[in-house]
Order: C-alpha cells, then structure tokens, then sequence
C-alpha cells in the first residue's frame, strides 16, 4: 500500500518485492563472467593489453567527462542532504537507525574502500610524487602538493558522491517504496513498458559485472599486499602457492563476515578496521614530522 507525505514523497508498506526476471540477468552475467575468466587463463597477455588499451582510451578521450558527472553528482548530494528532502527517512517514517552513527560510517569506509585504501592510499601519492604528470618536475615540493591533491580528487568528496547517489536511490526505492533492490528499479519505475524492462535487464548485468571484477579487483590486490606484507615481517616466499594461502584466508573471513550478517560479521570488522586505521593515522601522524603533516593536509585540500 503506497502512502503521500506532506513533502510529496511515497512510501510503501510491506517488504521488499522480489526482483523481476532475476534468471536471466544471473545466467547472462554468469556466462559474461565466466567467458572473461577463460579468457584470462587462457590468453593472459591479450586481454591485460586489451583492457589497459579500453582504460586508456576512455581516460583519454571522455575523461573530462567523469569529471563533469563526478562534480554533477557532489553537486547533487549536497542539494540532497542541504535541501528539503535532507529529512527524508529511508525507511517508514518511524523507522529508527539500526546501527550507531560510528558503526555505520566505518561500514562505508570498510565496504566502499577496502583493500583499495590500504594499498593506493600510500601507493598513490608516491607514484604521483615520483612521476606527476604534465610538466611538474619529480620528487620536489611542488610534485608532493600535487600528488596529495590528485589523492583527495580520487578518494575524496567526489568519489564519495558517486556511492551515495547511487546508493540513496537505491535505498529509497528499496526501504522507502518497498521495491527490490536491483539497479533497474529505479529504471523501470522511469521507462514504463518494454523499453524499461530492456534498459533495466541490461543495466542490471552490468551491475553485477561491475560488483564482479571489482570484488575480484579487491580480493586480488589485498591477496598481494598479505604476501608481500607476511614476506617484508616473517621472510615467507612470493610464490604462487603463498598467493592461494593468502587468498584462501580472505575468502575465509570474508565469508564469514558475509553469513554472519551486517549486524555482527561485517558491523566487527568494520569497527576492528577503522579502530586499526585510526591507530596507524595517529602512530604517523606523532611519529613523524607532525608539523609538515598537517600542513601538507591542510594545503591539500585546499588545492583540491
């Protein structure tokens, strides 16, 4: 049953409805999935050449569009959060938060960043200060300011617009309206008809693709930073064998978060990460030239 708010908004009760046509966006992206690992193990070379030309040729050509889109979306979340449906619940209107503001934020930074942060949040800046691009010349004062402000570009406020737009929609149309949770929802409530029931089955494809390989993109290079990390503390070999060890302990947390649930698996390491990373934030920030830090900071943000 679909209610009217005062500020013009819907709402529906009941539980989610189950998503439509569910087989077949899991037997093509299976296939599409299983069609690009093949790929890999059987021509290696060819489709890492491939997709590092497909990158490259995107960033070249429509890069200035990402950042047209980046800069519409934080433009829109701050509209969102600052304007009049800044109030709106996602949820019924009694609803009430079922994880404290601090849980829920170290869910975000765990779930959204991962092992991205912990490796390119070092790995970036440096490879920017050692080879910046354009004209500025390397290892200097001038290659360091600007290697941080490309950091807080790529992990900063405009990264972070792009998951809560998408996320608020989704979360609206799931917990407000009581629709499934799929990326063409809010498509087919747009596109009524087949057009919608199209666009909607191929956007959800390349929903779960884009979950795929960047799920398969995390696991891979938090399986390299455990190896490398166990071989600089305890000596262990760099071997394809100490890769599947690290690999099979991920997966093993992983899926232990996973079934146990938001509210403990997830909700503990979630908090176990950022009480982690704050611990490390403060161990560089004292142990280290404190005075350059926070200068460095400051200066970076105000040039991104």
């Amino acid at each position: 049953m679909q209610r009217l708010r005062e500020d013009g908004l819907t709402s529906n009760e009941g539980s989610p409805k189950s998503p439509r046509n569910a087989r077949a966006v899991l037997v093509v992206s299976f296939m599409l999935v299983l069609g690009f690992g093949l790929w890999g193990l059987i021509a290696p070379k060819m489709m890492i050449a491939t997709s590092v030309g497909t990158v490259d040729f995107v960033l070249t050509s429509v890069g200035w569009l990402y950042l047209a889109l980046c800069s519409g979306f934080l433009v829109l979340a701050g509209w969102l959060a600052f304007g009049r449906y800044g109030s709106v619940r996602l949820g019924p209107d009694d609803a009430q938060p079922e994880f404290s503001t601090v849980s829920w934020l170290a869910m975000l930074f765990a779930g959204g960043m991962g092992a991205g942060l912990v490796f390119w949040g070092v790995a970036e800046p440096i490879s920017h200060f050692a080879n910046p691009p354009g004209d500025v010349t390397k290892s200097t004062a001038e290659s360091a300011r600007l290697s941080m402000m490309l950091t807080n570009l790529h992990w900063g406020l405009h990264a972070w617009s792009i998951y809560a737009v998408c996320a608020l929609v989704i979360a609206y149309f799931t917990f407000r309206r009581g629709e499934s949770s799929m990326i063409s929802t809010p498509i087919r409530a747009l596109f009524r008809g087949r057009t919608g029931e199209s666009v909607g089955k191929v956007a959800d494809v390349l929903a779960v693709l884009s979950v795929v390989f960047g799920l398969a993109g995390s696991l891979a290079m938090g399986t390299l930073g455990v190896r490398s990390g166990s071989f600089y503390a305890f000596g262990t070999s760099q071997t394809v064998t100490a890769s599947m060890v690290s690999l099979a302990i991920l997966f093993v947390c992983y899926m232990l978060s996973a079934t146990t649930g938001v509210d403990k698996g997830i909700k503990i390491l979630s908090n176990l990460n950022m009480v982690i990373a704050v611990l490390i934030m403060l161990l560089v920030l004292f142990a280290g030239p404190t005075q350059y830090i926070l200068e460095a900071f400051i200066d970076s943000i105000g040039a991104y």
